[in-house]
């Protein structure tokens, strides 16, 4: 398998935030203030995963940064987290230390 290959993933996939993603994001609310793009990832993980919300977005900040909710690490579906990286602009760079 070549690591140019694109993997295909049903929108019903799920996933778990990886640790590099989930630290960026960690950083970026530890900053103090609340920027427009995470309560946009809020929003997004309320209308994905409407299991886990709740009104104070505790839970939707354990699943952005990877963080286990009740000792099991929550999975995304796959449609929420490319969302996400989309509103954060990481994979553009935006958020990416050093730029």
């Amino acid at each position: 398998m070549e690591k140019s290959e694109i993997y295909q993933f049903a929108p019903t996939d799920k996933m778990e935030m990886p640790r590099r993603v989930g630290n960026i994001i960690a950083d970026l609310m530890q900053q103090g203030q609340v920027c427009p793009e995470l309560e946009e990832c809020y929003r997004i993980i309320r209308e994905e995963c409407p299991t886990y919300q709740h009104l104070d977005n505790s839970n939707a900040r354990k699943m952005l940064t990877g963080r286990k909710i009740n000792n099991i690490i929550r999975k995304l579906p796959v449609s929420a987290y490319v969302q996400i990286l989309d509103k954060l602009g990481i994979a553009s760079g935006k958020f990416l230390p050093g730029r």
